[in-house]
């Protein structure tokens, strides 16, 4: 019905793999950058744990998947809005926000 932990945990490494390079291509992650980064594994982490409790319970599968694109969407608002701590979003900045948001429209890869 759902997918694995393993398949979960997978799919999260491989956006956090992407956005470490995605900051690497200019050879240094700043330290808004890095602020970004550390927000959505902190996210990514808060949704995993949801996701866990989730899989054990009944739900069925739509309202699994609204549950998913609700964690999601909050996701990307948290992460916006520390990138915009400073009151700017840089280049590297919207490169990062954009791999988290293909993501998202992804369903995160997580559901089936």
């Amino acid at each position: 019905m759902y997918r694995k932990k393993e398949q979960i945990d997978r799919e999260i490494d491989k956006l956090m793999k992407e956005l470490n390079k995605i900051a690497l291509f200019d050879d240094v992650i700043s330290g808004d950058e890095q602020a970004i980064i550390d927000k959505i594994a902190d996210q990514m982490k808060n949704m995993q744990e949801q996701i866990m409790q989730v899989l054990e319970s009944e739900l069925h599968d739509e309202e699994f998947n609204d549950l998913l694109m609700d964690c999601l969407n909050d996701t990307i608002v948290n992460v916006e809005k520390v990138a915009m701590l400073d009151g700017i979003i840089t280049e590297d900045e919207r490169k990062l926000l954009g791999v988290l948001k293909e993501f998202v429209n992804r369903g995160g890869a997580l559901s089936e």
